[in-house]
């Protein structure tokens, strides 16, 4: 618990080579000790995630408006995409963990999981569409795919991650990009919500 806090703290002050480092302690305890990562650590996880995101978005959505309003702020993509990594990385561990158990009670702790890289994933995309590099933001989207949709179909299009890739797109046109954006909609529109099993 020490060292994932001090994990945590370290990515607050932006310190993402000791954070990796301590994260990557971490990661390894996944597999060496898993019963000190019951569920309320994942959890904690989880939610640790979802709270290191939610500026970055909130920053990238900002730069996307001052773009479309014709200015042009810088943003420091590589470090945002490093700290995401970083994350994404940890994550998977975790899911993989929770996988290997594969019982009832995991069941609702693998859709987080699964909703938090979802996420993850969006956000790199957004860094490289950011930066202009539309080509490599649909190889992360591509590359993760199952992953995006089952979350996706899972929570169908009143969801946090559904209204993620809505504004997303959105966030294309207004920068006048409408066939990149139509490409993001192409990865959520008409899913078959509920053709995946509810956790």
């Amino acid at each position: 618990m020490s060292a994932f806090a001090g994990a945590l703290l370290l990515f607050e002050k932006g310190d993402y080579d000791q954070a990796s480092q301590k994260m990557g302690s971490l990661v390894s305890a996944f597999d060496d000790s898993p019963l000190l990562f019951d569920d309320a650590i994942h959890y904690v996880y989880i939610l640790s995630v979802a709270q290191q995101v939610k500026p970055v978005l909130e920053g990238l959505v900002k730069v996307f408006q001052a773009r479309a309003a014709g200015q042009a702020p810088d943003a420091p993509a590589d470090t945002t995409i490093q700290k995401i990594e970083i994350l994404e990385s940890t994550a998977k561990r975790g899911l993989t963990l929770v996988e290997r158990e594969q019982c009832k009670r995991n069941q609702h702790l693998l859709g987080e999981y699964k909703n938090a890289l979802t996420v993850l994933y969006a956000t790199k995309a957004l860094c490289f569409d950011m930066a202009g590099n539309h080509e490599n933001a649909m190889a992360v989207l591509r590359d993760n795919l199952p992953t995006i949709q089952e979350s996706l179909k899972q929570g169908g299009s009143k969801s946090d991650v559904y209204n993620l890739f809505s504004q997303y797109a959105n966030l294309l046109k207004l920068t006048g990009r409408p066939g990149e954006a139509q490409e993001i909609e192409s990865l959520f529109k008409d899913l078959p919500v509920g053709s995946v099993p509810k956790n």
